[in-house]
């Protein structure tokens, strides 16, 4: 598969990296464009392009403006002449900054491309992002009704999948079909970063937390990270706990010292106080243990380190 840069046509890209990490964008080595895997194989260009790409090189501009124009010279119908598209952003910019400053920075030309391209429908356009409230502790999940991708946003910082197989998948949610998936993955990895065994249950929680009932793939929508945290201590405590533990239901029974039926029929509907108080407590004790263990380990580095001085 040969990239392209479709801003200057150049080869030398590669991909991008935040922090180290690769985010699966490419970045070009030439004139610096970055963007989408699909924004470097998207190069054939018509004479509407060309006219923009060309008036783009040649005029000194804001950052995000020229990512802005950038993004709608490969990806949109061009319906105006460069000097008016421009004149549009400028625009959104000088009126708008409020709506823009909420979008993380790496995602604020969005909010501009959309802008330019809708913009007959610009207030609409102006809705969507003005949905985000900077709380706390809140995802935002974002699907303008305009030209950009969906998005979701948590704490200033705007979530990517992190499966490589997930980036061209994109974020998906108002229905329970394997789309979903990178959006319950990104939210459950936020909330849970020490329990990567939660990460199996993505598919329970796009059932539960991403459903039509909550939210609708056509419009923008909120998931609090207070409620993912009561989602997972209501859920069915034998299967948390199998999951936590990594142990089937079998061996769950075994380690309970009941049948496999009792702990089948538990998993299928309500569960008895008793037999909850005793999951808990084998939760316990194996988090204690755990525990246990790494602080003879750290107290074993420290006898070491003590000892060779």
């Amino acid at each position: 598969m040969t990239y392209k840069c479709p801003i200057c046509e150049s080869d030398n890209t590669n991909k991008e990296y935040i922090d180290g990490i690769t985010i699966g964008d490419r970045i070009c080595g030439n004139c610096g464009f970055h963007g989408s895997a699909a924004d470097f194989l998207h190069t054939k260009q018509n004479e509407d392009q060309k006219e923009l790409i060309k008036f783009i090189d040649n005029t000194q501009m804001d950052p995000d403006v020229k990512l802005a124009l950038q993004k709608v010279a490969i990806w949109d119908n061009i319906d105006a002449k460069p000097a008016t598209l421009l004149k549009r952003a400028h625009e959104c910019v000088d009126l708008h900054s409020n709506i823009i400053d909420k979008v993380p920075t790496d995602k604020r030309y969005n909010v501009i491309r959309d802008y330019i391209v809708e913009y007959k429908n610009r207030d609409n356009v102006l809705k969507d992002y003005d949905f985000i409230k900077n709380e706390k502790d809140v995802f935002y999940l974002i699907k303008p009704r305009s030209k950009s991708i969906e998005m979701i946003i948590f704490n200033g910082r705007s979530m990517r999948p992190f499966s490589e197989n997930e980036k061209n998948t994109g974020f998906v949610w108002g229905y329970g079909g394997g789309g979903t998936y990178p959006t319950a993955k990104v939210i459950l990895k936020e909330c849970f970063p020490n329990k990567p065994f939660v990460l199996d249950l993505a598919g329970e929680f796009s059932l539960d937390m991403l459903n039509a009932n909550k939210l609708t793939n056509d419009k923008n929508g909120i998931v609090k990270k207070q409620d993912v945290l009561d989602w997972y201590k209501n859920l069915n405590i034998v299967k948390r706990a199998c999951k936590e533990l990594g142990i089937t239901q079998k061996e769950l029974a075994d380690r309970l010292g009941v049948s496999k039926p009792s702990v089948e029929r538990w998993a299928q509907g309500e569960t008895p106080d008793q037999a909850i108080n005793h999951i808990h407590l084998l939760l316990e004790n194996i988090a204690l243990s755990k525990e246990l263990d790494e602080l003879k380990s750290a107290l074993k580095t420290i006898a070491k380190y003590s000892n060779l001085s």
